[in-house]
């Protein structure tokens, strides 16, 4: 409650900040190394804002309050519209994403799992080597859905691993200043708790590969035997 109420408070000075830089800017007219200042001001104000939405996203499913805004949704649609979209800063880096999704409904906080989905793909598209491969597989597992993201890119250490999906972790402090992916993958693992599940990051020889399953909700479309699992 804190987080969300701290974040929110802080959304106006944000937006107010933003505007103030805007007018900066306009009015600089063309001076470079003012509006140089004023476009790095701009993007740490920016990092700013969706840090805090970040921080509101990690809150609310830690807490347990998106759970009221769940619904049945069709996940091979979810995932592959997602690849759709990461498709251009993929083949702008010379890399393909690769999809396998099976038929799949589930009830999910669709909202929190199109963020978490997007951010492990994101983060492939960033690490993975020119000419690589993203893999964005779906499957049916016992009681609920499991979807990987996999990568060949340099991977990560197991002990970053273990540390990666931490919020304030000094791992994850020192990933989300220099590379980004730090709050990510903590929203990634809040939403796979929300959903009773886990994400779990493993070693992809070479790359990484990143595993999140879900085990909470009404399922439809799972081939006989997946169901009988459940």
């Amino acid at each position: 409650a804190v987080t969300d109420s701290l974040a929110h408070d802080l959304r106006t000075p944000l937006n107010r900040l933003n505007g103030a830089l805007e007018r900066a800017a306009a009015q600089s007219q063309g001076h470079a190394p003012a509006l140089a200042e004023i476009e790095r001001a701009q993007g740490e104000a920016g990092r700013l804002a969706a840090t805090f939405a970040a921080l509101i996203d990690i809150a609310r499913a830690e807490s347990g309050l998106s759970e009221e805004a769940m619904e049945l949704v069709d996940l091979k649609a979810l995932i592959e519209s997602l690849a759709d979209l990461f498709a251009p800063s993929a083949e702008d880096r010379g890399l393909s994403i690769s999809v396998s999704a099976p038929a799949l409904m589930m009830r999910v906080h669709r909202p929190l799992l199109q963020q978490a989905i997007g951010n492990l793909i994101d983060n492939a598209v960033k690490f993975a080597p020119q000419r690589g491969v993203i893999v964005v597989a779906l499957k049916a597992i016992a009681g609920g859905a499991e979807i990987v993201v996999a990568d060949s890119g340099a991977g990560m250490s197991g002990d970053r691993r273990a540390q990666a999906g931490k919020r304030f972790s000094s791992s994850t402090l020192e990933q989300s200043a220099s590379k980004g992916a730090g709050l990510g993958l903590s929203i990634v693992a809040a939403t796979a708790r929300l959903h009773k599940g886990e994400l779990t990051l493993e070693d992809n020889q070479p790359g990484l590969r990143a595993r999140l399953t879900l085990r909470s909700g009404e399922m439809m479309g799972v081939a006989p035997d997946a169901a009988r699992l459940s």
